[in-house]
């Protein structure tokens, strides 16, 4: 018997625990699911990669975009990797040196813990409530349960009385009296099996503000840290700031001239920007695309923030250019007097004022004398020197310029 009613209470009992140990507890689980079934990337880098957007490309990550770009950003962060630097290091040398390029997935923060939380306490919470209000219902309705039992028990006392009266009486014959006698205490027993059953169940736990409040706060504190828990452990998000380039690290020779180009793009005003502009300017100057190496050059002897060395390069190369590309001496002798000025001891400007004047206009005696001033400086290279000489030889010859 006693076996009997243990086996009767345990469900009421297991409905007695507070909601909010039921939800911390089935987090939990998940949670412990969730660490025990997680299998770590074995590419740190193809891990990381897979997080950072290619620049050039739509919501595709640099893990997976052919892009010239994302493979040069693949390098960088293979090669800051290899170097030694941590995941957010690595995530910050890529996205502060090329534009455009951002998380796929955000680091954690406030606002995307909060966005992590909100479904969570909603759906938690809204269960809970829904199961607080159930509860509440059920205990209100056990009193009224057990009066409406006792009322009904009273009304089949009375019945049975009124039938002994009934019956002593004569109104009723022995036969039906007896029936009706067997019916009225079939239904007076299972009242009071009913009844004893009502009265023995245990009274719900009182719901004061302070219990409710209490597991409230139990239930968003546990949603923290598991949701922070769960974050930090299986994420691991590298906590870059920002997918706008915010410096220049590195050696533009590393780059293509697309990552170039994004780069100066995206930092229009950055004080060193006309060092990465020359680089690609002397990139298509040298393969012979002036048109392309024009507007670079021009935005450096343009620049305040230009040096005089930097300045200086860039005018000599818009000099040659307006001569050799468009024929244009006068203007090409007035950018390379220009370059001179900046950086007199630099040879080349006179070297190319030399050509010009020579192949331009004819005058073979004003290239000889640019040739032997330059002939005066170290050159540093035999084979300049050698191809300075074989020019002047020319032109003291008195032959035409065969450039």
């Amino acid at each position: 018997m006693a076996d009997t009613t243990v086996a009767e209470r345990a469900p009421a009992a297991i409905r007695a625990v507070p909601w909010s140990v039921i939800s911390v507890v089935t987090m939990a689980v998940a949670l412990i699911v969730l660490v025990a079934t997680y299998q770590p990337p074995r590419d740190t880098a193809e891990q990381i990669g897979a997080l950072i957007r290619c620049p050039v490309c739509q919501g595709v990550p640099i893990t997976d975009s052919p892009a010239p770009m994302a493979r040069d950003m693949m390098a960088v962060l293979r090669q800051r990797l290899d170097e030694g630097a941590s995941r957010e290091e690595a995530v910050e040398a890529v996205l502060g040196a090329y534009p455009g390029s951002l998380l796929l997935q955000p680091r954690i923060s406030v606002s995307t813990i909060a966005l992590w939380l909100v479904p969570l306490v909603a759906l938690v919470g809204g269960a809970g409530l829904a199961l607080t209000v159930q509860r509440s219902r059920r205990g209100e309705a056990a009193p009224a349960e057990t009066r409406e039992l006792e009322q009904r028990l009273a009304q089949v006392d009375t019945d049975l009385d009124e039938l002994s009266v009934q019956e002593a009486a004569g109104d009723i014959d022995h036969q039906a009296a007896h029936h009706l006698r067997l019916a009225y205490e079939a239904e007076a027993a299972e009242t009071r099996s009913l009844l004893a059953a009502a009265r023995s169940a245990p009274a719900p736990l009182p719901r004061s503000p302070r219990r409710v409040a209490l597991g409230a706060g139990l239930l968003v504190g546990s949603l923290v840290v598991v949701v922070v828990a769960a974050g930090a452990f299986l994420v691991d998000r590298p906590g870059a700031t920002s997918g706008v380039a915010a410096s220049l690290e590195g050696n533009p020779a590393d780059y293509s001239n697309e990552t170039l180009a994004a780069v100066i793009a995206a930092n229009l005003d950055h004080p060193q920007i006309d060092g990465m502009r020359l680089a690609l300017a002397e990139r298509h100057f040298e393969s012979g695309d002036y048109q392309s190496a024009f507007p670079y050059f021009l935005d450096v002897a343009s620049s305040e923030a230009a040096t005089p060395a930097q300045a200086a390069t860039a005018l000599t190369r818009l000099g040659w250019m307006a001569y050799d590309g468009n024929g244009e001496v006068e203007t090409a002798l007035d950018l390379l007097a220009q370059a001179r000025r900046l950086s007199p001891e630099d040879p080349f400007p006179i070297y190319l004022e030399g050509l010009v004047v020579w192949c331009g206009q004819g005058d073979a005696a004003a290239g000889s004398a640019a040739f032997r001033q330059v002939l005066e400086h170290d050159l540093g290279d035999t084979q300049i020197r050698s191809r300075v000489e074989a020019d002047l030889a020319s032109a003291e010859a008195g032959e035409e310029c065969s450039r």
